[in-house]
């Protein structure tokens, strides 16, 4: 019996709390689309992937439009923070998070996959934790929605969180399957 060993065993190891914990900082919680867009050449592939619940966005600067737009939309106090260290291996990494103000520092959570290629991001997947839809706003395409009777999703009780599906398209058709994992990896892939 021999034992193959992969040659991209043998790259430079990734530190992914670094890389994972950088990319909120510096990409999701920089104001300055400037240094946020040096900081996504730094830590991103040159044509990187994001894929939300509701949108794939392709290459750097859509990337950087999204967070920045993010940012805009809930003010200066509005920031994402980690809550664990960034762990992962086999080029993938994973971080769990949650955004909010001050006063509603838990708005939403969540957790960033990477995949990761020569020590960069190539492709990216927030994964939002899902909560009852009266608990507060929703994410829509590319923004929030306010709950039912607010004016803002910031008018919502502190207790509350964002309404969202995981992956929604691909887990309707992972449903018929088998739940292994690699078959929802086969169903995220397309």
């Amino acid at each position: 019996m021999s034992l193959s060993i992969d040659s991209a065993d043998h790259a430079a190891p990734v530190d992914f709390n670094w890389l994972l914990r950088a990319n909120l900082q510096r990409v999701f919680n920089e104001r300055d689309a400037g240094l946020r867009a040096a900081a996504i050449a730094e830590l991103y592939v040159g044509d990187p992937i994001m894929y939300e619940p509701d949108a794939v966005i392709e290459g750097r600067e859509a990337i950087s439009a999204v967070a920045g737009k993010l940012l805009e939309q809930f003010g200066t106090d509005f920031r994402f923070t980690p809550e664990a260290d960034g762990v992962g291996h086999h080029h993938v990494g994973a971080l769990r998070w949650h955004a909010g103000n001050p006063s509603t520092p838990h708005m939403v959570t969540g957790t960033d996959v990477a995949e990761i290629v020569d020590g960069r991001i190539a492709r990216l997947w927030v994964l939002l934790n899902p909560t009852r839809e009266s608990e507060g706003p929703r994410l829509v395409k590319h923004g929030w929605e306010p709950v039912s009777g607010t004016s803002s999703p910031m008018a919502a009780p502190d207790r509350s969180t964002i309404v969202v599906r995981i992956l929604e398209q691909q887990l309707r058709t992972f449903e018929e399957d088998d739940g292994s994992l690699s078959a929802f990896w086969e169903k995220v892939g397309k």
